[in-house]
C-alpha cells in the first residue's frame, strides 16, 4: 500500500481467515513529494510513481527470496504528474500523466531499463491505467464521468474504443483476480470427469481414479466439517492424483493464473502434496500437507504465472481430500515463439571460400520478444542437429512484435574439405527469451544440402616417356618426358619435374636422378615437353625410368594430387659401356686412353669412345671411326686433323665440347643421334656435318651451333644454332631435313637455308640473319617465321618462304635494347604466310617488284617509321578464305610523290583475289587526331567478286584494275580516291 504523506510503501499479509496483518514499511523515502501508485511487472519487480514535484520519476526495486526489497534503479519520465500503472501483456509499462493529459509508454531494453515509447493522448486528468484480462486498456479521468477504453493492433498501436460511464468522477481502477470454483452437486463416488471451463478451471483425473466424496462441496469461503469435493475411492490403498489447469475464455491461448489456494483435508501419513508449475514448466510451490486426523490446512500458492497444479493425495483415507479451490483471474500467457521460417542459402560453392547465407526469423507467437538473444548458424554433415560446427554467431535486440520477422545474412567460410553440408539456424540459441510451450521449435535444418567442391584447379600428368632402347651402364643417355595439364584452370610456374631410376616396373622406392624446372605455365591442355640427361646405374641391367611432376606440390591440385608420376612402358637396357677412357693428348698417342691403345675399329673392346670430365682435353688428328662416344661435362674433344665417323645408332651424347674446327668433317654412317646438353660446333669454314648416304638420318636432339656446313639428313627436334658473329652455317645439299624443334640465328650470325626443310617447328632471326638465299627452300606448312629485335630475314633469288603460322617481326626486346629487325624481299622470291604478318614496332622492311607475297590472315602494320617501310612497288596477295584485315596504319603525310609514294607507307600493288573479302581498317594510331590514317597504293586490283570494305578510311590509288562482281563499302565516312598527279596533296578526285 503507497503512504503517499509518509513517501513509503506499507506492507500486509494475510493470515488463514482473509485478515490483513501488518507487515512493517519498505521502501522509506522514496525521494519524491508524494508516491502516489505501484505495480508489479512480470518478473516480480515493484514499480512506484512519484509525482506532485520537481522528481517526477519512477522507482523500481527488486525483491530477493526472502521477500527482502532491493532497489535496482530510478528514471526520469517525460510526465509531469505521474500516476497509475500498468502492465501489458507484452510487457511494456503504461504510466497515467495526470497534468499531461496522456498515457506514457516505456520499452524495456536488454538489460531491462525503461526506454521512453511515446504518449497516447487520452484527455482529462488521468490517474489510474489498467489492462483487462483480454487485453484492453482503461484510463480513468478525475474530472471526467466516464473511462476511455482502448484497444491494440498486432503492432501494439493504440486506439480508441469508447468510453464506459460512470456515475461519478473516475480514479482508481482494478479488475477482478480471483474467483472462488466449487463442483456441481454430485453424488458421493462420481469419477471426477467434468471440466469446468466456463470457470476458468480444467479438471484432469491423471491416477488412482479419484471421486466425489460425501456429498456436495460447501459452497462458502470457509470449510466444513463433512464437506469433500475429491479424494480417492473409499478403501483404495494407492494414492490419487489430479492435475488443475487454467483457461481464459475471453483471450484464447495458454493461460495462468497468479493465485491459488484451497483446503486440504488429511488423515494419516504420508499426507497429501500440492505442486504448482510456472509457465516455463518450472516448479513455482512444493508442499506436503501431514496434518492427520481430518486437519484442515490452507494451501495458498501465489507466483506470477502459474499454469497447472498437481495435488497427489495420500493412501487410502476417506478424509484425504480437498475443498474449496480459490483461482486468480485466469489470464492469458504471452510469449514470443521465434521460429527460423526460411533460409537462403547458396547450392554449391568451393572449399574456404566465403559464401552468403541468410535466414528469416518471424515471432509466430502471441507476444513480443523483448530484450537480447542469439541466432547460430551450423553446418552439418548430415541433416541431423547435433555436434555441429559453429560458423556464426548474430546478436539481436527487440522488441520484436507479434506477426513480425527479420533478416540475418552473414559471410560464411565454407568447409576446407568438400563434401554435401546441410546448414543448421538455431534462434535463441542461449534461451534468452521464454517461449513456453515452443522451445522445441527453434531449429531448423535446410532442406537441401550444400555441395562443396574443390575449385577448378590444375590437373599436371606425365603423359608420354620415350627413352632409349639401351645405353650404357655408368654414362649419361637422355630421356623425353612430355608434362601436360589435364585440369580445368593454368598451372602457373615455378614447380619442379623430377626424374627417377626404378630397378622394377613399379613406382616407389627408386633413386632420384635429376631435377628440372618447369619451363613454362599451362593452360588446360597445354603441354611441355623436357629432355634429361640422367646417369645409368653402374650395374647392367633393365631400368624403368619414373617421372614425377610438380615434386613437393608446389602447385595446388587438390585431389588431382595421385597422378602426378609415371613410369615407362619398356625399361631402359644399361649395357657395359665398355671403352677407351681418353685422357689428355692426341686421340693417335696410345697412352691417351685406358687400355692402352688407339680406338679406331680394332681390338676386342668395342668401338665406344668417353671423355671424362672436368681436365681431359683431347685433339683428333687422325682420322677414325668409332660406334658410340660419351663427352661429360667440362671435357673437350677438338677435331684438329681428324674426321670421325659414327657407326651404330648409339650416337653422340654431348655434356661438353666437341668442337669441328676448319674443314674437319662428322659423318652419320648410319641413322644416329645426337643427344647431351652442350652444342657440337661447327667452328670454322668447311667444319661440315654430314651423311654417307641420304638415308643416314640424323636425329638432333641436343644442338649443333657455330659456322659451317649441315649437309646431312636431319631431324631437328632441339636446336640448330648459327651464333658466330659475321659468319654462316649453311644448311644445304639435297637429303631430307625436318624442323621441329628450332633453326636461329643470333649474335650478328647467319644461318644460310639452301634447301627445303619440314616440319612445324620455328625459325628465327634473334640478332642474327636468317637468309633464304634461293636455291629452292621452302618451309613446310604449319612453320612459324619469326624475326626478333636486331634479326634480319633475307629472301632472295628463287627462294621460297613457305609458313601456315604467323610471320612476326618484332622489336620489343629491352635488355639489350632493340635494332629494327629487317625484312628484305628480293629478287623473284615467294613468300607464303598462312597465318599474320605482323609488323610490331620499328622494323625495316623492303620488298621488291618482282615479288610474290601471298598471305592468307590479317596484314598488321604498327611501324611508326614512315621511311624505313619500303614495299613502294613490291606485291602483297591477300587470298584467306576468312575475311582478312588490312592496318592502315602510318604516318599519314599525304601523297608528296605519287610516282613512288616514298613517304607515306605507300604499297606497289595490294592484290584482293578473287571471292575474298578485306577490311582496311586502323587500329594502330600513330599520330593526332585519331582517326583512321590514310593507305597509299600505286595499284589496287580487285578479282572477280572481290569485296574491299572501308572502315573510315581513305584509300588513295594511282592505278584500279577491278574484275567483274567487286564490292567496294565505303563504311564510315572511307573512300576510295584516285591521286592526281597534277595537285597530289589538294586534287585528290573521287574514284
Amino acid at each position: 500500500m503507497v503512504n503517499a504523506s509518509n513517501d513509503r510503501v506499507t506492507r500486509f499479509l494475510f493470515d488463514q481467515t482473509g485478515t490483513p496483518l501488518f507487515n512493517g514499511h519498505i521502501l522509506d523515502h522514496l525521494g519524491g513529494t508524494r508516491s502516489r501508485w505501484l505495480d508489479f511487472n512480470a518478473a516480480g519487480d515493484l514499480f512506484v510513481s512519484l509525482c506532485c514535484g520537481t522528481s517526477l520519476q519512477m522507482k523500481q526495486w527488486q525483491f530477493d527470496v526472502n521477500g527482502n526489497a532491493i532497489f535496482l534503479r530510478e528514471f526520469t519520465t517525460p510526465s509531469v504528474n505521474n500516476h497509475g500503472i500498468a502492465f501489458a501483456p507484452w510487457g511494456e509499462m503504461f504510466v497515467a500523466s495526470a497534468n499531461d493529459q496522456s498515457v506514457v509508454r516505456f520499452l524495456f531494453d536488454s538489460m531491462g531499463t525503461p526506454v521512453f515509447n511515446g504518449f497516447i493522448v487520452v484527455g482529462g486528468t488521468c490517474i489510474d491505467v489498467a489492462f483487462s484480462s483480454w487485453g484492453e486498456l482503461f484510463v480513468s479521468r478525475e474530472n471526467m464521468t466516464s473511462v476511455a477504453r482502448y484497444t491494440f493492433d498486432g503492432n501494439h498501436n493504440a486506439s480508441l474504443n469508447g468510453f464506459v460511464p460512470l456515475p461519478g468522477r473516475a480514479v482508481g481502477m482494478l479488475f477482478s483476480r480471483q474467483r472462488v470454483v466449487t463442483f456441481e452437486e454430485l453424488p458421493a463416488t462420481t469419477s471426477i470427469t467434468n471440466q469446468y471451463s466456463d470457470r476458468g478451471l480444467q479438471v484432469n483425473a491423471v491416477a488412482g481414479a479419484p471421486q466425489i466424496l460425501q456429498g456436495a462441496p460447501n459452497e462458502g469461503l470457509l470449510p466444513i466439517t463433512g464437506d469433500r469435493l475429491f479424494g480417492p475411492p473409499v478403501g483404495d490403498l494407492a494414492p490419487c492424483q489430479v492435475e488443475f489447469s487454467f483457461v481464459n475464455q475471453t483471450t484464447p491461448g495458454r493461460s495462468a493464473v497468479s493465485y491459488f489456494s484451497c483446503y486440504v483435508v488429511d488423515a494419516e501419513p504420508p499426507g497429501a502434496t500440492i505442486v504448482a508449475y510456472d509457465a516455463e514448466g518450472q516448479v513455482a510451490f512444493n508442499q506436503a500437507f501431514l496434518g492427520g486426523n481430518g486437519a484442515q490446512e490452507l494451501a495458498a500458492i501465489g507466483a506470477p504465472t502459474i499454469t497447472r497444479v498437481v495435488v497427489t493425495l495420500g493412501n487410502g483415507a476417506d478424509t484425504s481430500a480437498i475443498d474449496n479451490i480459490y483461482l486468480g483471474e485466469p489470464f492469458s500467457i504471452v510469449s514470443p515463439d521465434l521460429t527460423v521460417e526460411s533460409m537462403m542459402i547458396p547450392t554449391s560453392g568451393y572449399i574456404n571460400d566465403q559464401a552468403t547465407f541468410g535466414f528469416r526469423v518471424i515471432n509466430d507467437g502471441d507476444g513480443a520478444a523483448t530484450g537480447s538473444w542469439v541466432d547460430r548458424m551450423y553446418l552439418s554433415s548430415d541433416d541431423q542437429p547435433g555436434s555441429d560446427v559453429l560458423v556464426a554467431e548474430l546478436n539481436r535486440i527487440g522488441p520484436m512484435a507479434v506477426g513480425t520477422h527479420y533478416d540475418q545474412n552473414a559471410q560464411i567460410a565454407l568447409p576446407a574439405a568438400p563434401g554435401l553440408y546441410w546448414v543448421i539456424i538455431t534462434t535463441d540459441a542461449a534461451n534468452n527469451l521464454s517461449e513456453t510451450p515452443s522451445e522445441l521449435n527453434n531449429t531448423r535444418v535446410s532442406d537441401n544440402p550444400i555441395a562443396v567442391t574443390y575449385p577448378p584447379a590444375p590437373n599436371l600428368i606425365v603423359s608420354n616417356i620415350e627413352l632409349p632402347a639401351s645405353g650404357f651402364a655408368g654414362l649419361p643417355v637422355d630421356i623425353c618426358f612430355t608434362i601436360k595439364n589435364t585440369g580445368d584452370a593454368a598451372a602457373t610456374v615455378p614447380w619442379v619435374d623430377r626424374v627417377f631410376i626404378s630397378s622394377d616396373d613399379q613406382i616407389g622406392g627408386d633413386v632420384p636422378a635429376g631435377d628440372i624446372a618447369a619451363p613454362m605455365s599451362l593452360l588446360p591442355n597445354e603441354t611441355y615437353e623436357q629432355v634429361a640427361s640422367i646417369t645409368l646405374p653402374l650395374t647392367p641391367g633393365p631400368y624403368h625410368i619414373v617421372v614425377t611432376t610438380d615434386i613437393g606440390n608446389s602447385i595446388i591440385e587438390y585431389d588431382n594430387e595421385v597422378d602426378n608420376s609415371a613410369i615407362s612402358a619398356a625399361p631402359i637396357q644399361a649395357q657395359p659401356f665398355t671403352a677407351w677412357v681418353g685422357g689428355v693428348n692426341n686421340w693417335s698417342g696410345p697412352n691417351n686412353w685406358d687400355p692402352v691403345g688407339v680406338p679406331d675399329n680394332t681390338g676386342t673392346m668395342g668401338f665406344n669412345v668417353y671423355i671424362p670430365g672436368p681436365n681431359s682435353n683431347v685433339s683428333l688428328d687422325i682420322p677414325v671411326t668409332i660406334d658410340a662416344m660419351v663427352v661429360a661435362a667440362n671435357a673437350q674433344l677438338h677435331f684438329t686433323f681428324g674426321d670421325m665417323t659414327i657407326a651404330t645408332a648409339a650416337g653422340i651424347i654431348n655434356h661438353g665440347l666437341i668442337e669441328l674446327l676448319a674443314g674437319r668433317r662428322l659423318t652419320a654412317a648410319t641413322s644416329t643421334t645426337f643427344a647431351g646438353t652442350a652444342p657440337i660446333r661447327l667452328a670454322g669454314p668447311g667444319a661440315e656435318i654430314a651423311s654417307f648416304a641420304t638415308t643416314d638420318l640424323i636425329t638432333i636432339d641436343g644442338s649443333v651451333a657455330g659456322t659451317g656446313l649441315l649437309t646431312a639428313a636431319f631431324h631437328n627436334n632441339g636446336t640448330v644454332n648459327a651464333d658466330s658473329a659475321g659468319q654462316a652455317m649453311f644448311i644445304t645439299g639435297t637429303t631430307l631435313a625436318t624442323n621441329d624443334g628450332l633453326l636461329v640465328a643470333s649474335n650478328d650470325g647467319m644461318l644460310n637455308l639452301e634447301r627445303d626443310i619440314g616440319g612445324v617447328g620455328q625459325f628465327r632471326a634473334d640478332g642474327g640473319i636468317l637468309n633464304f638465299p634461293g636455291l629452292s627452300a621452302t618451309l613446310a606448312a604449319g612453320a612459324t617465321l619469326t624475326v626478333l629485335g636486331g634479326g634480319q630475314v633475307l629472301v632472295n633469288g628463287m627462294a621460297t618462304v613457305k609458313t601456315s603460322g604467323d610471320a612476326v617481326l618484332t622489336c620489343t626486346a629491352t635488355g639489350r635494347g632493340c635494332n629494327p629487325p629487317v625484312l628484305n624481299i628480293i629478287g623473284s622470291s615467294t613468300t607464303n604466310v598462312g597465318g599474320n604478318w605482323r609488323f610490331d614496332g620499328p622494323v625495316n622492311v623492303f620488298v621488291a617488284p618482282a615479288t610474290t607475297n601471298r598471305l592468307a590472315g590479317n596484314f598488321e602494320n604498327l611501324s611508326p617509321s614512315a621511311t624505313t617501310f619500303h614495299w613502294e612497288s613490291g606485291s602483297i596477295m591477300m587470298d584467306g578464305t576468312l575475311p582478312q584485315t588490312f592496318e592502315a596504319a602510318g604516318r599519314d603525310l599525304g601523297p608528296t610523290n605519287p610516282n613512288g609514294y616514298i613517304n607515306n607507307f605507300a604499297m606497289g600493288t595490294l592484290r584482293i583475289e578473287p571471292g575474298r573479302t578485306v577490311d582496311v581498317v586502323n587500329q594502330f594510331q600513330n599520330q593526332a587526331p585519331s582517326g583512321c590514317e590514310a593507305l597509299y597504293l600505286d595499284v589496287l586490283s580487285l578479282g572477280n567478286g572481290a569485296t574491299l570494305r572501308l572502315h573510315g578510311c581513305n584509300v588513295y590509288h594511282r592505278r584500279l584494275i577491278k574484275g567483274t562482281g567487286v564490292t567496294i563499302d565505303q563504311l564510315g565516312g572511307g573512300q576510295l580516291l584516285r591521286s592526281s598527279p597534277v595537285a597530289p596533296q589538294s586534287g585528290n578526285l573521287p574514284e
